[in-house]
């Protein structure tokens, strides 16, 4: 028996219209807030799903909602008021990552739900999660659903355990190198660190690249995350994020803004992926991206044009840096807890070895000039006896 059938498309969207903030008045997430946060939170889902439309809608494995868009009829059509780019692949020369233990999508044609509806979208359409007032009402405010943190994020490099002014602490093991890029590429370990969901706020494994510096800079970013307040569950997924102001009043996950165009009818930012198991299978996910035509593209699992996920447009970073390139490369693992310290990639230090630690490889960036020079990252670690990282540089 099926306790909660989907909500068919046209009627969510119609319920949004309709609702009152009264009428969540009885949920705690809306018990305290005011109707004026109540009615932006509204607001900015009917103007998302403003004409949107969807062909059909389905559960994933961990029971998110996904609606089957049109892809000329998605939120970031009509929000930059043009369609989709044609992809193409990224130029230049290339190391291919190890295949064996490459992320499948989970949407796959041939598989269905409980309520038998297919969990896949048809070529022509873009999976896109389905966000409601109640994700939304987990946050005290629009703005804070958007950042990257409850609280403002911190500077990329990381040097004591210093508690932030809204006590959320950032915590890296990563690798970094200072050089010019239009992007960058690597594989991606999956792991599941068990994230509480309440002192602990995530964990995850990320790309990033950077320009500027201070309330100046600007990023896109990519990688898996686990938080469970943004994604309904303790699983890692796919995410995308950018800021155009160190993360003070720009940024969000995954599209919520209506920023993100997706093109691709197999992977989505917010999809859900499996983890490695300590010992056994390993779970890999090859990302990269790529400034092109003044867009910034994001590939998994290859950089052919059928591998593209979707883009950024460089014109929300104005007339910064990220409007033209960047100049900073940064891997690795980053975790935001209040007291207790968050779990990064499998929990255990590199000296498990394969298997059993965390990783990232492949690691390579993207030059004007096309001859994409492996990465030589500089290590850095946030608390050594929490986290900590070890970097192979390679030419080869």
């Amino acid at each position: 028996m099926i306790e909660h059938k989907i909500i068919p498309f046209q009627q969510f969207v119609e319920s949004l219209h309709a609702v009152k903030h009264k009428d969540l008045m009885e949920k705690a997430s809306f018990a305290n807030k005011t109707n004026d946060v109540f009615e932006e939170m509204r607001q900015h889902l009917t103007d998302y799903y403003k004409q949107v439309e969807s062909t059909h809608s389905f559960r994933d494995h961990t029971r998110q909602v996904w609606d089957c868009v049109p892809i000329n009829k998605q939120p970031a059509a009509f929000r930059h008021k043009e369609p989709p780019a044609k992809p193409r692949a990224i130029p230049g020369k290339h190391t291919e990552p190890q295949a064996e233990n490459l992320h499948r999508s989970a949407f796959t044609i041939g598989e269905e739900d409980e309520e038998d509806n297919p969990r896949a979208c048809p070529e022509g359409c873009v999976p896109i999660r389905r966000l409601t007032l109640d994700e939304l009402g987990r946050f005290h405010t629009l703005q804070d659903y958007f950042r990257k943190t409850p609280g403002r994020a911190k500077p990329m490099l990381e040097v004591s355990l210093a508690m932030e002014p809204d006590n959320y602490r950032h915590l890296h093991a990563h690798g970094y190198q200072w050089i010019d890029n239009l992007g960058g590429r690597s594989s991606l370990n999956i792991w599941n660190p068990t994230v509480n969901g309440q002192d602990e706020v995530f964990s995850l494994s990320q790309d990033r690249h950077v320009g500027g510096e201070g309330d100046v800079m600007q990023t896109v970013e990519t990688g898996w995350q686990v938080w469970s307040p943004e994604f309904h569950g303790n699983g890692p997924c796919l995410f995308t994020y950018w800021t155009a102001d160190n993360y003070n009043n720009t940024g969000a996950y995954n599209g919520a803004d209506g920023n993100f165009m997706q093109v691709s009818h197999q992977w989505a930012p917010g999809q859900p992926l499996s983890p490695s198991t300590a010992g056994g299978n390993q779970s890999d996910m090859d990302i990269a991206w790529c400034l092109l035509d003044g867009k910034w593209w994001l590939y998994v699992n290859g950089i052919d044009a059928q591998n593209a996920v979707g883009y950024y447009h460089a014109t929300l970073y104005g007339a910064g840096p990220l409007s033209q390139s960047a100049q900073l490369i940064d891997y690795g693992g980053e975790v935001c807890d209040l007291q207790s310290i968050a779990p990064m990639g499998s929990g255990l230090f590199p000296a498990a070895g394969y298997k059993q630690s965390a990783y990232q490889r492949n690691i390579y960036c993207f030059t004007a000039n096309g001859n994409n020079p492996t990465a030589a990252l500089q290590p850095e670690e946030g608390a050594h006896n929490c986290f900590q990282i070890e970097i192979a540089n390679s030419a080869a």
